[in-house]
């Protein structure tokens, strides 16, 4: 499990995973916990579909994982049901970087079909599919400006996850080199401050 996370995280790559509750052997492999470790760590998800036909569905987010996903909001609410039935609205800020965005939600009671994805234009968001506990939203191409989440009063205890890709992947990392002196080899150096000071950033 360890070297599964290590290397998810240093290739910066989200682990997801499909289940249907279709009949047959493994249709609780969902409650393993090692699978639910394995895809919060990396910052993946879990889908639990109502049939296979949603899984083939998917392959859109497995090609967006290739390219590079970023969570860019992440909330849970527990049940918030009121006499003034106030719906609960997230925002989401959506620029032109962004190529694809995807997001999950998951609810433990009330109906999910009340639950609306809402583009930057106030209009609802067709579903790509449904979850057995929840609904997923692949939009290629969103436009930009502020888009919204809004779950009705009555669903009651839910979470959600939004990521996204974007076409241009800008990733900044930075390490230290020692330079040999009189050699122009350049080593790397884990922790620059420890030892002599001839240091190229």
């Amino acid at each position: 499990m360890d070297n599964a996370i290590g290397l998810a995280i240093d290739f910066k790559m989200p682990v997801h995973f499909y289940f249907s509750n279709s009949p047959g052997r493994c249709k609780k492999a969902q409650t393993a916990s090692s699978y639910k470790d394995l895809a919060e760590e990396s910052d993946g998800q879990q889908f639990l579909f109502n049939n296979v036909t949603g899984i083939s569905r998917m392959g859109s987010i497995t090609t967006a994982s290739l390219d590079g996903l970023t969570t860019i909001a992440v909330g849970e609410s527990s049940a918030f049901r009121n006499k003034r039935s106030i719906d609960k609205e997230y925002t989401i800020p959506i620029d032109e970087s962004i190529n694809k965005l995807i997001v999950t939600v998951t609810v433990t009671s009330g109906s999910i079909t009340t639950v609306q994805l809402q583009n930057h234009l106030g209009r609802p968001v067709p579903k790509t599919d449904h979850l057995a506990m929840g609904c997923v939203w692949v939009v290629d191409k969103p436009h930009p400006g502020k888009w919204n989440l809004v779950v009705p009063n009555d669903v009651g205890t839910h979470s959600f996850k939004v990521t996204a890709s974007s076409v241009s992947n800008i990733n900044f990392e930075h390490y230290f080199v020692h330079q040999v002196r009189g050699t122009g080899v350049e080593v790397p150096v884990d922790y620059p401050l420890q030892g002599g000071s001839n240091f190229v950033p």
